[in-house]
């Protein structure tokens, strides 16, 4: 049952970046509404990508 909510949670996840993706390049292409779009949702967003931080070599 875990692996369930899991794998959906992933999905879910995957198909709401392909959305945020796809609104900021309207956005860029000065779409109406566009821009406000990617403003409110940016937070949910945000911090969601590679890790600039280096895991310590042991």
């Amino acid at each position: 049952m875990d692996s369930t909510r899991i794998e959906a949670g992933s999905e879910g996840y995957t198909s709401a970046l392909v959305a945020y993706s796809a609104l900021k390049t309207a956005a860029e292409l000065n779409q109406p509404g566009a821009q406000t779009a990617v403003t409110e949702l940016k937070p949910r967003f945000a911090d969601q990508g590679e890790r600039k931080e280096k895991i310590a070599k042991a």
